[in-house]
């Protein structure tokens, strides 16, 4: 029933209806459509549909892009162009950041390789002082041994010469008495 009440009612008011629609279509009546008499005020009609926007007021923080750079004012990111871009444009802008990002590739794998040389250098020397280490080490061990060998034939002299000299002594007991 609704469907036949509002198919007549569209049909006795079409005419309307689609000057309605074209104006909407053409807000600044470039083409004529509403022939001067009533124009639609664009600025008027988006001041107030956003007059009572209340529910987008607290959906900036919940966009993927910072919401702190733009209360901070850079919006180098944000801002569209002027005119759009061209296909070549578009392309260059491509090429641009693609060898922008290979650059910036080479010179991360450049900064990985100093870094890896400069790792193997301090590894080498690590080794070297470690083996100075060793060398004076095994050095110390053997004036160790040698004065440990030195010490132990002192004390064999010693020894003898104080079995000389106890058999000295027998003698020299032996002659006295």
């Amino acid at each position: 029933v609704l469907g036949v009440v509002g198919c007549g009612l569209l049909t006795m008011c079409y005419q309307g209806l689609f000057d309605l629609a074209k104006q909407f279509l053409d807000p600044y009546d470039n083409e004529n459509y509403g022939k001067g008499e009533d124009p639609l005020c664009v600025d008027t009609l988006i001041a107030e549909t956003n007059a009572g926007s209340v529910r987008w007021m607290h959906g900036l923080e919940k966009q993927p892009f910072s919401s702190q750079r733009l209360r901070d004012g850079e919006l180098f990111n944000s801002l569209l162009p002027v005119r759009g871009y061209s296909v070549e444009e578009l392309q260059e802008r491509k090429e641009r950041e693609e060898a922008e990002k290979q650059k910036r590739e080479q010179e991360r794998l450049e900064r990985e390789e100093v870094e890896r040389k400069l790792k193997d250098i301090e590894e080498r020397e690590k080794e070297k002082e470690e083996g100075k280490l060793k060398e004076i080490e095994k050095q110390r061990q053997k004036e160790e041994e040698e004065d440990s060998e030195i010490a132990r034939s002192k004390e064999e002299e010693a020894r003898e010469k104080g079995e000389e000299g106890s058999n000295k002594l027998s003698e020299v007991d032996d002659t006295v008495v």
